[in-house]
């Protein structure tokens, strides 16, 4: 698939001289699953059930059991993900910072998604 390619850090659409940027293969893939796990479930108004539920993942008696099944239910939303292994959940609670690292299984490969960071 090929998608409009977003700036990790700004959400804005990436252009090259005012013409919009594309991004597809695996990166389009990967920038679709920061897409759903970077959205709060309801906070698109155009599909309230996209996204992943940040509510179960913020907070002092937040685990990271709770938030490794927040991403695994939000990466259910990605059709073409088979699967998702090796999620590794960094808590800095006294920066407030989570730091969320996987590999999402596509076709018997595994690609890494990075750093997946919400404030907590």
């Amino acid at each position: 698939m090929k998608a409009l390619k977003i700036n990790e850090e700004t959400g804005d659409i990436e252009m090259e001289d005012g013409v919009p940027t594309w991004v597809d293969g695996n990166d389009e893939l990967i920038q679709e699953v920061r897409s759903v796990v970077k959205t709060n479930i309801e906070e698109w108004f155009l599909d309230p059930g996209f996204g992943t539920d940040h509510n179960s993942m913020v907070g002092k008696d937040v685990t990271e059991d709770d938030i490794t099944q927040a991403i695994e239910e939000a990466m259910e939303q990605v059709e073409r993900v088979e699967g998702i292994r090796n999620i590794t959940v960094n808590m800095d609670r006294s920066d407030r910072e989570l730091s969320v690292y996987f590999y999402i299984l596509v076709n018997g490969e595994e690609l890494p998604v990075d750093g997946v960071i919400e404030n907590a």
